[in-house]
């Protein structure tokens, strides 16, 4: 078992997908179709809560 969640870096605006499981973790960069990463327009906001 474990989770997954996108996370999306402030200063350049790039997404990961970060998987934290009981013995591993990975954090992976999402790309889009041409290989490059997947990146969110600057600024970034935070989510309100």
């Amino acid at each position: 078992m474990g989770d997954l969640s996108v996370i999306v870096d402030r200063q350049t605006g790039v997404n990961y997908l970060a998987f934290v499981g009981m013995e591993s973790s990975s954090f992976l960069p999402l790309l889009d179709r041409d290989g490059k990463p997947l990146a969110d327009e600057l600024p970034v906001e935070e989510p309100e809560t």
